[in-house]
């Protein structure tokens, strides 16, 4: 493990932020927010607190640093230890380079994963299929930096670009 340099935690908060951009605009433009099961677990998530500081602790802080620690620091660890050589082997998985650093096939079976259950966790299609998306790019920048402060900055600005969406459309 290394000290990263902040230029790594700009680039991924803004890589972060235009992923975020993107994906909200076109799950909006898609109409995929409008469906009922969508709209039920947000108006929970939102509904927490009346005050929007409040909401933005919860939902920009907190909800990243306990995610981050369950998924990246907890699940990606545990599955990336528990892969073998031979398991990788099975299934047809490349190696290749993440923002100039190289990961190793098993790290990149162990991001999908943790991806696919960061998704899951989020227990609709609508956030779950936005969260597996996000979380692909969150759980590489973890495994290409190995300090759970970066996938927490990158986590961290997407939900912001969240936070602001949902209330200047609910404003």
């Amino acid at each position: 493990m290394y000290k990263v340099k902040w230029l790594i935690y700009v680039r991924v908060c803004v890589i972060s932020i235009l992923l975020a951009t993107i994906l909200t605009i076109a799950f909006n433009y898609l109409g995929l927010v409008d469906n009922s099961s969508y709209a039920e677990i947000a108006s929970k998530q939102f509904g927490i607190s009346d005050s929007v500081f409040v909401m933005f602790i919860i939902y920009c802080i907190l909800s990243p640093i306990i995610e981050e620690v369950i998924f990246r620091y907890g699940i990606y660890n545990f599955i990336h230890r528990k892969l073998t050589s031979k398991t990788v082997n099975l299934l047809y998985v490349k190696a290749h380079s993440f923002l100039g650093y190289s990961l190793s096939k098993a790290q990149v079976l162990s991001v999908w994963i943790t991806a696919l259950l960061f998704g899951l966790y989020h227990l609709n299609l609508v956030q779950g299929t936005y969260a597996f998306i996000m979380g692909l790019f969150i759980t590489y920048s973890y495994a290409a930096y190995q300090k759970l402060s970066v996938p927490f900055a990158a986590h961290a600005a997407a939900n912001v670009v969240a936070f602001a969406f949902t209330f200047c459309i609910h404003s």
